[in-house]
């Protein structure tokens, strides 16, 4: 009854909500067609984007965090890396799995950013309520370079950049804080 009011608060319009054990989840989306799925739980991003299905994680807020903008990262090391450099991310320690879950993101990531593209030229770019980054925690300042220029091309303008080239992802992600993490539901990615 909170979530239906506060849709009907803000104006969302959302047709349906669907509530279901964990081990249905997967079964509930699909059947459902569901175009984006949001969550905390890193796990259940992860199996998403796995099967296909759009998917970014929620991240966590501090309570006394002001809303003034939606903040959305995507992980420039999906966006950024080509088809066959994707291969080298096995000398990171990434399996196979991980590999084409990253490739699945990325088809994800394009339709989101699409969207949210269209979102961003609605409102403008100044005092957009909307804010976008890259965030690239492996690859090089040419997959960050590759990151943005690929966003570009899918209609959607960046307003930070951020190439870490294997720092920590941590101290940014404590400044920035973002609402929306599109990590390609990674799970060893560095928080």
């Amino acid at each position: 009854m909170k979530i239906d009011e506060s849709v009907k608060h803000y104006g969302l319009k959302i047709g349906k909500f669907f509530f279901c054990k964990k081990e249905e989840l997967i079964n509930t989306l699909q059947s459902n067609k569901v175009k984006l799925f949001l969550s905390t739980e890193r796990d259940d991003v992860y199996e998403a984007l796995h099967t296909g299905i759009p998917a970014a994680l929620l991240y966590d807020q501090a309570d006394d965090h002001v809303l003034n903008q939606l903040k959305v990262i995507f992980s420039g090391d999906v966006i950024g890396f080509s088809e066959d450099s994707l291969d080298s991310l096995s000398e990171f320690g990434f399996s196979e799995t991980q590999m084409e879950t990253i490739k699945t993101a990325k088809i994800c990531m394009k339709e989101f950013a699409v969207l949210l593209g269209q979102m961003r030229r609605r409102f403008g770019q100044e005092n957009s309520p909307l804010c976008t980054c890259v965030l690239t925690s492996w690859g090089s300042r040419n997959v960050c370079a590759s990151a943005l220029k690929t966003l570009r091309e899918w209609g959607l303008d960046v307003d930070e950049a951020f190439c870490l080239a294997g720092a920590p992802c941590s101290p940014i992600l404590a400044v920035v804080k973002p609402h929306v993490l599109w990590d390609g539901g990674l799970l060893n990615m560095k928080l």
